[in-house]
């Protein structure tokens, strides 16, 4: 009877946590499909999604110098 209850007890505890995770996924899920439409509405109201983006990066006064041991 131990065994059973122990059993039923398990099932019970791993389908609450599945429940669980299949829920954060889904939130994860549907916060990024609306990520992407708000990114694709941004995109096409600024030219029809042909924007190109260059991003530059400043190299450091460290960076030019050659370190020797």
């Amino acid at each position: 009877m131990k065994q059973v209850i122990f059993i039923l007890l398990s099932v019970g505890l791993a389908y609450l946590g599945s429940v669980q995770v299949a829920r954060f996924l889904y939130g994860r899920y549907r916060s990024a499909v609306r990520l992407y439409r708000d990114l694709q509405l941004f995109f096409r109201e600024r030219g029809k999604g042909k924007v190109v983006i260059t991003i530059r990066i400043p190299q450091k006064e460290s960076s030019k110098r050659r370190m020797s041991f």
